[in-house]
């Protein structure tokens, strides 16, 4: 596969991610209560567009050698895909400034579904494993995600909405 063709879909990853990010406000909410100290929506930073997204749903992602927490999201079925959007996400083109985990999964019913997005961001980096093996419980309120890193080496994660 060519660097040209990798950074095409690294590019259409994260865009959808964004666009899955940013839509996701709506749909039936499987967890995710809003929290007083936390304003959800979209709002400029520094210049920058972000998405912050509030509620009880927390996760891990361990890649790079590190491992990542993130709190203050939720899960949410929306347009068929299972999803789940914790912290702030920097929009594109910005670079990342706040911690978030996002993952997409359809479709919105437990078990193993391979082939899903899994991404994350920590300010001045961001993360993506394309082709994720997302699984869901039987009640939709956790899961785990593996596969490969876009940047090389692999990647795991867990998610929990309550």
């Amino acid at each position: 596969m060519s660097v040209r063709r990798i950074s095409k879909r690294r590019r259409s990853l994260l865009v959808g991610v964004a666009v899955m990010a940013v839509g996701a406000g709506g749909g039936n909410a499987v967890a995710g209560t809003h929290s007083a100290a936390c304003t959800a929506g979209v709002h400029t930073v520094s210049g920058a567009k972000v998405r912050t997204f509030c509620g009880p749903a927390r996760g891990t992602a361990k890649g790079g050698g590190k491992t990542f927490t993130f709190s203050g999201g939720r899960c949410a079925v929306s347009q068929g895909f299972f999803t789940v959007n914790i912290g702030s996400i920097t929009l594109p083109p910005a670079k990342p400034k706040f911690v978030y985990l996002g993952i997409d999964a359809q479709p919105p019913r437990a078990g193993v579904h391979h082939n899903q997005i899994a991404s994350w961001q920590v300010p001045g980096k961001g993360y993506s494993i394309l082709g994720a093996t997302v699984t869901l419980s039987a009640n939709l309120k956790s899961g785990t995600f593996a596969g490969r890193l876009l940047s090389g080496g692999t990647a795991s994660g867990t998610f929990s909405c309550s």
